[in-house]
């Protein structure tokens, strides 16, 4: 997999990254405390969702495009923060929105749409359940 760019909010943690673009090879420089540990960080988390797909996401959001097996991407995510008085597990952030987007041969294919209301996956559509009951 190949990364073409990201940008990141985490509102939790008052992180911000601005779109970021990556070519065959990067190199983060800079002086202390300027955030390519914060980056690289960043990257991993979103990695760790990709792949895990569970974790605390606490109002992230995401924008990034990568290559994979001939294929372009592109991700967008955003998650709301949890609310702590109503939720029964306060720890748990809800995703407001989530979409995934292939692209090949000049054709656009949506693999993921999910929303707070309902979600679209490899073009099948689920209602979401209320869960507040």
């Amino acid at each position: 997999m190949k990364i073409k760019s990201f940008k990141l909010d985490d509102n939790n943690r008052n992180w911000h990254i601005e779109e970021t673009h990556f070519d065959n090879f990067n190199l983060l420089v800079g002086i202390s405390g300027v955030g390519k540990t914060k980056i690289l960080k960043m990257l991993e988390e979103v990695c760790h969702v990709a792949t895990e797909g569970e974790h605390k996401l606490n109002g992230m959001a995401w924008q990034m495009s990568f290559e994979h097996a001939n294929h372009e991407y592109e991700w967008a995510l955003k998650s709301a923060l949890p609310k702590q008085n109503f939720s029964k597990n306060p720890n748990q952030s809800s995703i407001v929105y989530e979409k995934i987007v292939m692209k090949h041969d000049n054709q656009t294919v949506m693999i993921v749409d999910r929303s707070d209301r309902c979600a679209l996956a490899e073009f099948f559509h689920y209602p979401k359940r209320d869960l507040s009951m």
